[in-house]
């Protein structure tokens, strides 16, 4: 967003032309060195992340077989991801690199910025939402025909909403102007150094604060409440129906107890169906989990940045810099989002394969450390006197215990 400089003005004996817009560094000095130069490597890092993500993402679903409203929304996802990224890394980063909060790109990137950071913001939630919609059809209503729109309509859909978010985000263009500044250096009692700059400032903040007070509570609010509905009706359908049907595997196991090697084919039949209904549950918990973490990166990434902004208007003249700390690290938690999107919607399966084995990683390296530090005495223990054993036991003698071993063995062995 536009740098809104506060700007202090100073008494000197010089000219009413000097007087008009002189500010102190003081105002300007918004940032610690430290802090811009840990600023930037964050906006480097998550920018460059983005948009190469977003780039590999249009280039890998141009090649895959999917329908055409699946391609079209993750297309303008990615575009949208690609003009925030660019948008919000160039305003920051342009901000970083002076130790005074000055502007020095002109006066039209000063308006058109803000707009392409709120269009982009828009364009990005709009299609996230489609997608949430083309999902909920395709497994909630999955017995009904598949939703699957022509080209054309999908076309003319996406470039209506541009064109609305274009429409809805011009009122920022206005907002932002660029103002001449004289910086005043105190070096003495009564010695004064003057140096001309440029800021990017909005004086209408009441009116720009209702701006953005109707664009969440009309547009982005809704936005959000649809979106956390489709998830959460997919969600609802995943989990309660995680556990597949078992009444075939019932079946089998009362016919296998009547033949005369129940318990060998017992313990296969155990295996076999065991393993894939525990797949099938995995895969549906872990889709369940995949479906919340949607949900809360749209919440985390977006909420936030529109809340402090929304609160730093709302403020004095006379509030602290910890505002702009807030209002930068929740920009770069918005290109954050840009980064996430394409893990999450284009390349889910390589994400989750990435991250299942990290967190095995984690998991194993953490289970050597505990080891160290704790006893396997109760484990030896319980299998010294393995219930399973005992039982099977008294029920068919110790040749079906001696049976039972070796299956377990067996399978220990191959698992």
């Amino acid at each position: 967003m536009g740098n809104d400089c506060e700007i202090s003005q100073v008494k000197a004996s010089q000219t009413a032309e000097q007087q008009s817009n002189c500010v102190l560094p003081d105002s300007l000095d918004i940032l610690t060195p430290f802090s811009r130069h840990i600023f930037t490597g964050i906006y480097v890092a998550v920018s460059v992340v983005s948009l190469v993500g977003n780039c590999a993402a249009i280039y890998s679903i141009t090649k895959r077989k999917y329908r055409f409203v699946q391609k079209t929304c993750i297309i303008s996802l990615a575009i949208s991801d690609i003009l925030s990224t660019v948008v919000i890394g160039t305003n920051n980063l342009e901000t970083f690199s002076h130790e005074l909060l000055v502007w020095t790109l002109g006066s039209f990137l000063c308006s058109f910025i803000p707009m392409c950071q709120m269009v982009g913001i828009t364009a990005s939630s709009t299609a996230l939402v489609f997608i949430a919609m083309d999902r909920y059809r395709n497994v909630v209503h999955a017995l009904s025909k598949r939703w699957n729109p022509p080209p054309l309509h999908c076309l003319t859909v996406t470039v209506i909403l541009w064109l609305i978010s274009f429409g809805i985000s011009y009122p920022l263009y206005d907002f932002f102007i660029q103002e001449d500044v004289t910086i005043v250096y105190v070096t003495g009692t009564e010695n004064f150094t003057f140096v001309d700059a440029k800021v990017c400032v909005s004086f209408d903040k009441d009116n720009m604060k209702t701006y953005y007070i109707v664009m969440v509570i009309l547009i982005f609010l809704p936005l959000l409440m649809i979106f956390l509905w489709f998830y959460y009706n997919i969600a609802s359908l995943v989990w309660k129906h995680r556990k597949p049907v078992t009444s075939s595997f019932q079946n089998e196991s009362s016919a296998v107890e009547n033949s005369s090697s129940h318990l060998e084919v017992k313990m296969k039949s155990v295996k076999n169906v065991g393993k894939n209904r525990n797949i099938r549950v995995e895969r549906k918990i872990r889709t369940f989990k995949v479906l919340v973490t949607l949900m809360l990166v749209f919440i985390i990434c977006r909420l936030p940045y529109f809340t402090v902004f929304i609160l730093k208007l709302s403020l004095t003249d006379d509030y602290g810099l910890w505002t702009w700390y807030l209002n930068y690290a929740f920009m770069a938690l918005h290109i954050l989002n840009c980064c996430l999107n394409p893990l999450l919607y284009t390349f889910l399966n390589q994400t989750l394969t990435v991250w299942i084995k990290v967190k095995k990683g984690i998991k194993d390296f953490t289970w050597e450390v505990c080891c160290f530090c704790f006893s396997n005495a109760e484990f030896d223990a319980f299998e010294r006197e393995n219930p399973f054993i005992i039982n099977d036991y008294n029920r068919n003698g110790r040749n079906s215990k001696v049976k039972f071993e070796e299956n377990v063995q067996e399978i220990e062995a191959k698992y």
